[in-house]
């Protein structure tokens, strides 16, 4: 038995080779990603797809995983141009000349689309192409190495740094895949001569699983010649002599097989008959599995001890390699990738809904709230709007009017204006007192300040009065004050847990509305009220002027007490007529900063509305996956047993938000007191991450806020659910709880007893799983029991559960003595998975050391190759006779093949041959017309 180091992976390269190639490896692309999260969490595997359409998809896209990157593919195209000019002198190409079909140069052209099921299109496109895949070859080795220290580190595995695997999976059947793939083994070899300890492994399905598709006549026939080369160059008298340009360093030679292990995969086990994609996707589970499970070291141990029994030649006919293997893969399993992530969408859903917080209640009073609270905090209510229209630094223009008017009745006080010598005793003679200059000095006065400070006849307000100027800087300031307060409390409003973004719709709605009226009052108020009273002023100011003007001039005892009555009445209503000019601009500027900042309100209610329309589709996109993915545990084909309860997909993850929580409970339940302290943390990691999509330069410690979330380009909301989508993963996957039930329900040994909870139901489920894993082959018992093979080709049969057959597991502790009663699992065939593949119980078998032709179904399949045979030996001798006819489309890589078949000549027949040469009657000759060599049968007339 080979030695098994525990807990060792080796670094892989996986090369798909044609449709079918692409297919298997973008299935292990997603294991890879559900197991790890990612592909940068599995560094020491490396993907390489080639295929020759450009244009392939993936047959069932959800089957896959991530797209493959540039470099982990190439397109062997060849251009109709290059092959016309190729094929039209072929003697500059003579590495190619030697192998390729004459009869392909009037049918090949361009290679861009696919090879169109021609094996020698798909050779031809290897060879055109053999630099660029053994460059990109070498790159995906490249990087898988250097990774030792990362698994080591995070998952405590130690990798091999002097060895590679290499696996290559395609079809024998096509073109592409059936063309390229004995060289591309060979050329892998090569390419890898300087890296230590390389094993290349080939698994390819059986021609038959494409018999019963739409994909052309060929297929059987491509797939049986595909068949007779592999076991003509896996044969040790055989050597394979390529050379893939002019120069002599790109030839490879080799007398050995082209794979060290070769894989073959039918349709069929005995228990089961399985379609094209379920081939598929069991080639990929067990690539996986051999390379990144606790088993894989265990598994790749199969093949070292399955590999002596091909030793020995197959001694029927002339003597047949046995080097081929199959293998069958079955589980008992709980679907947890699938229930995972239904579990992450669900919560990507709920942080979706919590941020949406669609069930707070509304303020009892919301008008009251704005009003007395909110508007007043911004300084957006009625009284506050006008007293910053009208402020002048620490006072008001009001008071600054009321003070120069003070000011302007104590200059005429002090300076003594109405000093009137026309009154009293002296009414009879000439006014010789001040009197008669105060209107002068009034004029004057009011003028100068009018055209300081109130100056308004110029339509252009930078030629206004200066009080003026300062208004309009406080109408500005608060416009821009405001905005920035409308945005921020609107921010605030859909952070806070009392209020969200219903009240935020409820916000913008009733500040409109209380704008609304505040406009219409001020409005109201300007042209009814001020308007009005600046016109009576004016004019009360002019006639007391007027009247101030006539009672100079009079004589009379009480002039004086008349002249100051007059005074007091000019200066009152001046002071009045200022105050309401006052009172008419604050409101006029202040309709200005209601309707920009109703303009900022409907921006922002725009806003609104795009933030909650992302918001409802992005939770109901979690909401649509988290339903997917459940149902798709629910119809998950799984070969062999498949344990899972949609009904308990509730119950899980109520207990798993209810642990993740704290635990303290106050008015509401576990469940909610748990999403919202775990909503609460990520909301602040998911922003953080995200801000990047809102603002590229930023300040360093500038994050971005909730609401931001609306500034975030369409093409780019996809990135913020993948953002919200990976939190939410790494809080279901890699936070769970040991007591949640995701952890201690999710174990597929404890899940067997509790739904069964009886032994002989329990048995007859592993017998039902245990019979499913047989080898995807089956062989030919007449052939095995025919006197010229006298041998039995071998078998092993592993079995991965939680810890092995030393396990510290209970129920994998309980479930060991029902596995070994089964003949074929011995203790030592029981093997241990790792806690992170606790899920399932693993059931392989693997069947090596037999020759093609011991395949049941072989005969059948070399019928369509000796259709394809028979119909070229009546075109060429329809050519002998000169008639016009072109021979079918050849099924093998080069011209005159020296294959041999995979089945034993008929003895009868071989003997005739012998005497027919023996005799001269059957000879080699030379074809005149064609120049090729040809049996001739000499025919004497009696």
């Amino acid at each position: 038995m080979a030695a098994v180091e525990e807990k060792s992976m080796v670094p892989t390269v996986l090369v798909g080779v044609g449709g079918t190639g692409a297919e298997i490896l973008s299935r292990i692309r997603r294991l890879v990603e559900e197991t790890y999260g990612s592909l940068n969490g599995f560094p020491i595997l490396s993907f390489l797809v080639v295929d020759t359409d450009k244009d392939y998809k993936i047959s069932n896209p959800e089957a896959g995983g991530s797209k493959f990157k540039d470099h982990e593919k190439h397109w062997a195209s060849v251009s109709g141009k290059q092959v016309s000019d190729m094929v039209s002198d072929m003697e500059q190409y003579p590495w190619i000349d030697r192998w390729f079909p004459r009869e392909l140069e009037r049918n090949i052209t361009s290679l861009e689309a696919g090879a169109g099921q021609i094996r020698a299109c798909g050779r031809f496109a290897l060879f055109c192409n053999y630099h660029d895949i053994r460059d990109k070859f070498l790159d995906a080795v490249n990087r898988v190495k250097g990774r030792e220290n990362f698994m080591l580190d995070r998952y405590g595995i130690k990798v091999s740094t002097n060895a590679i695997n290499v696996f290559v999976t395609g079809s024998l059947s096509g073109g592409t895949g059936s063309g390229m793939l004995i060289d591309m083994g060979y050329c892998i070899r090569k390419w890898l001569e300087g890296e230590g300890s390389p094993l290349v492994t080939a698994i390819v399905p059986m021609p038959q699983a494409f018999a019963g598709i739409k994909v052309g006549d060929r297929v059987l026939a491509n797939g049986y010649a595909a068949m007779m080369e592999l076991s003509y160059f896996s044969d040790y008298r055989t050597e394979y002599n390529s050379q893939f340009s002019k120069n002599l360093a790109d030839e490879v030679r080799s007398n050995r097989p082209p794979f060290d292990f070769t894989y073959l995969v039918g349709t069929k086990n005995g228990e089961s008959d399985f379609k094209l994609e379920e081939m598929r996707e069991m080639i990929a589970q067990n690539i996986f599995l051999d390379l990144t499970s606790d088993f894989s070291p265990h598994k790749r141990s199969i093949r070292d001890n399955i590999k002596s029994a091909w030793a020995q030649a197959d001694p029927g006919g002339r003597g047949y390699p046995k080097n081929f293997m199959s293998f069958g893969l079955s589980t008992i399993e709980i679907p947890i990738f699938q229930i995972l992530n239904s579990l992450c969408y669900r919560l990507a859903k709920d942080i979706v809904n919590w941020w949406l917080n669609e069930q707070v209640q509304l303020p009892a009073d919301s008008m009251e709230l704005l009003k007395t609270d909110i508007l007043k905090r911004m300084r957006l209510t009625d009284v506050e709007l006008l007293a910053d229209m009208g402020a002048a630094q620490d006072k008001s223009y009001i008071e600054e009017v009321s003070q120069w008017v003070n000011q302007l009745r104590k200059t005429i006080n002090q300076e003594n204006y109405l000093q009137c010598t026309a009154t009293g005793i002296n009414i009879f003679g000439k006014e010789q007192g001040k009197i008669k200059d105060l209107e002068q000095f009034i004029r004057e006065e009011v003028n100068s300040y009018q055209q300081d400070h109130f100056r308004e006849l110029s339509p252009e307000e930078r030629r206004h009065g200066d009080y003026f100027q300062r208004i309009y800087d406080n109408r500005d300031r608060t416009i821009n004050q405001g905005r920035k307060a409308l945005e921020e409390e609107l921010y605030r409003i859909i952070e806070d847990r009392n209020y969200g973004p219903k009240f935020a719709q409820t916000f913008i709605t009733m500040v409109r509305q209380i704008f609304d009226d505040t406009r219409q009052r001020f409005s109201q108020q300007k042209e009814q009220l001020w308007e009005v009273k600046e016109t009576e002023r004016q004019e009360k100011y002019e006639k007391a002027l007027e009247e101030f003007s006539q009672i100079k001039e009079q004589y009379g005892i009480t002039k004086k007490d008349r002249m100051e009555v007059c005074c007091d009445s000019i200066l009152e209503n001046l002071q009045g007529s200022l105050v309401a000019t006052i009172q008419r601009k604050t409101r006029e500027v202040s309709l200005v900063v209601i309707d920009r900042l109703k303009e900022e309100l409907e921006s922002l209610e725009r806003r609104l509305n795009r933030f909650q329309q992302c918001l409802v589709q992005t939770r109901d996109e979690f909401s649509k996956q988290a339903d997917y993915q459940a149902e798709s545990a629910n119809i998950l084909s799984i070969n062999g047993i498949k344990l899972y309860d949609r009904d308990k997909m509730n119950e899980l993850y109520q207990d798993l938000i209810e642990k993740l929580g704290s635990g303290v409970q106050g008015s509401k339940s576990l469940f909610e007191t748990g999403l919202d302290q775990i909503c609460s943390t990520l909301s602040e990691d998911i922003l953080k991450e995200a801000s990047p999509l809102w603002k590229k330069n930023r300040l360093a410690d500038e994050y971005m806020r909730l609401f931001d979330i609306q500034q975030i380009p369409d093409v780019q909301q996809g990135d913020l659910e993948e953002i919200i989508y990976n939190h939410s993963k790494e809080t279901v996957v890699d936070k769970t709880p040991k007591n949640s039930y995701l952890y201690t329900e999710m174990a597929a040994c404890d899940r067997l007893f509790k739904l069964y909870n009886d032994e002989t139901k329990i048995t007859n489920n592993i017998r039902i799983a245990y019979n499913k894993s047989r080898p995807l082959i089956m062989m030919d018992r007449a052939v095995l029991s025919g006197k010229d093979a006298g041998f039995t080709p071998s078998t092993n049969v592993n079995v991965g559960i939680l810890g092995g057959r030393n396990t510290p597991d209970p129920a994998s502790q309980k479930l060991l003595p029902l596995l070994q009663q089964f003949q074929d699992i011995k203790e030592s065939a029981i093997k241990p998975l790792g806690d992170t593949e606790r899920h399932r119980i693993v059931f392989v078998q693997e069947t090596g050391g037999f020759s093609l032709r011991c395949i049941e179904g072989m005969k059948e399949l070399r019928q369509s190759y000796q259709d394809w045979k028979g119909d070229s030996i009546e075109a060429k001798r329809a050519q002998l006779r000169g008639e016009p006819r072109d021979l079918p489309i050849p099924v093998h890589i080069q011209k005159e093949p020296p294959f041999w078949d995979v089945f034993p000549e008929d003895q009868k027949i071989f003997q005739l041959v012998i005497q027919a040469r023996a005799l001269n009657v059957l000879y080699l000759s030379e074809n005149q017309s064609t120049k090729k060599r040809q049996f001739v049968t000499l025919v004497r007339l009696t």
